[in-house]
This record gives C-alpha cells, sequence and structure tokens, in this order.
C-alpha cells in the first residue's frame, strides 16, 4: 500500500472545541475556525455548538485544537510508527488540519479517526461506498452501507450491552484510495469511537488482516483500492478482544 513513498504522513485528528475560563470543552461542529485561543464570535457559538444553549450561557469562548486525541489514536501512532521504522520507512506525524493537497501529491497519507474527529477524512476522503453519520452523536453515531452487497445491512451502529450500557462492540471503516497523484494513496483507520481506531490499526497490521485483505484482492479485486467495514470487538467498554471484516468493497481504479 505504501509502495514509492519512504517517508508517509500519518495524520492525527485534533478535534476543534470551545474553551471557556475554567477550562471546559464545548464540542463544536462543523463551522469557521480559528486560530488555537482566538475569541468565538457569539453567533458561531450559537450556530455550531453541538449544545449552543450551555456553550452560550458559558462566557467568553476561545477555539482550542491542542488538548483533545483519542487513546486509540495515540495507540494507533505507536503501532504504526514502530511497524514502519521496522520495515525501512521514516513517517512524519502531523495533525490533520495541516495536512494539505501538495502532501497528498507527494506522499502517501495515513489519516486515523472518523470524519467527526478528523477534519482531513472528511476533505480528503471523497465519495465511496461507505460514510459516518453522527446523528445521534450518542457514542459516534453510525456507519452507513451505502451501496450494501447481497446479505449486507445498510447500518452499522456501536453495540452496547442491555442492562448496563458497557461498549461491547465498535465499528470501524478502513479504506485504501487513490490521492491527488495517481502514484500515491490515502489510507484511512478510522472507528465511530476511539476502540474503533486502534481495532483498525491492529487489524491491518496484524497477520490475520493482511491475509483477509490479501484473499480479498486475489478473489475478487482488479483494483488496488478498497474500502472496509470492520466489527470490533470489545471487553470492559475500551479494550479491543478481536476485529474482523464484515464487508469489504473494491473501488474501481479511475475513481477518486
Amino acid at each position: 500500500m505504501l509502495a514509492g513513498d519512504s517517508s508517509p504522513i500519518i495524520g492525527y485528528p485534533d478535534a476543534v472545541f470551545l474553551l471557556d475560563g475554567s477550562n471546559d470543552l464545548f464540542q463544536f461542529k462543523e463551522g469557521p475556525v480559528g486560530a488555537r485561543g482566538e475569541l468565538v464570535d457569539p453567533n458561531i457559538t450559537l450556530r455550531f455548538a453541538v449544545n449552543p444553549g450551555l456553550a452560550t450561557r458559558a462566557g467568553p469562548l476561545y477555539y482550542e485544537n491542542g488538548g483533545y486525541t483519542g487513546t486509540g489514536e495515540v495507540e494507533s501512532i505507536g503501532r504504526l510508527m514502530t511497524l514502519l521504522y521496522d520495515l525501512g520507512f521514516h513517517p512524519t506525524i502531523k495533525r490533520s488540519h495541516d495536512i494539505t493537497a501538495n502532501d497528498l501529491r507527494t506522499h502517501n497519507v495515513i489519516l486515523l479517526g472518523g470524519s467527526a474527529q478528523n477534519k482531513a477524512v472528511k476533505d480528503f476522503q471523497g465519495p465511496g461506498s461507505f460514510d459516518y453519520d453522527y446523528k445521534p452523536a450518542d457514542w459516534g453515531g453510525s456507519i452507513v452501507n451505502l451501496h450494501p452487497s447481497s446479505g449486507e445491512p445498510d447500518i452499522y451502529r456501536i453495540e452496547r450491552e442491555p442492562a448496563s450500557h458497557i461498549l461491547t462492540s465498535d465499528y470501524a471503516i478502513v479504506s485504501c484510495l487513490p490521492g491527488i497523484d495517481s502514484s500515491h494513496r490515502i489510507i484511512t483507520l478510522g472507528g465511530l469511537d476511539t476502540t474503533g481506531t486502534w481495532g483498525a490499526t491492529s487489524y491491518l497490521t496484524s497477520s490475520v488482516g493482511a491475509e483477509e485483505m490479501s484473499r480479498a484482492f486475489h478473489n475478487d479485486f482488479r483494483s488496488p483500492y478498497f474500502e472496509s467495514i470492520l466489527r470490533v470487538v470489545l471487553k470492559n467498554g475500551h479494550e479491543v478482544f478481536s476485529m474482523h471484516a464484515v464487508a469489504v468493497h473494491s473501488k474501481p481504479t479511475e475513481a477518486n
């Protein structure tokens, strides 16, 4: 997947929050984003805060995108850096907001996290078979299968134990897509929750995942590009116990 580029870029999510004077963070949807520490216009808070009723009562708010990266994404960076160095690569780590179109022309890029956390996933992934839907936002929403094959459901949601509501499984999208320059690729590893991202990275860097993807390529695919959904089984709400692909779709070579 990473052939032809000795220095791939790993893009980690740096989700934007609104910060008040007590260091409380308020979730922020899509909208105008200022520099870190810049005062937020109250009209922007009212329109784009996830909970505007609460945020508008907090007093002056400031943009903050340096205070949150999920544990699964941090673990994924460690796993990828170790593996890539062992294979002779020299990866670079970047915030998702700092990844540019030129990066995609000159490097292979690995994007961690779903589109709600990682802006670059939404900007660069393009239309495909699967998409994130964060409505409602409770534990990450769902993954939508836009073109389900026979026997595949059209929605995948985080699963919870009925009585305690402890998370029992997460879902993630793993994809390998063409970059702006066709000689480079965009790889995405993003769960609905941070546990899904870690599960996706563990899967793609494991012998089981490599063998499963290899079988799909040899049996069904004529393109090096693909999109897949993984089910990540959890213990104690956060420990990744197992993971396997529940849907794998080939993406035509000429598509972007």
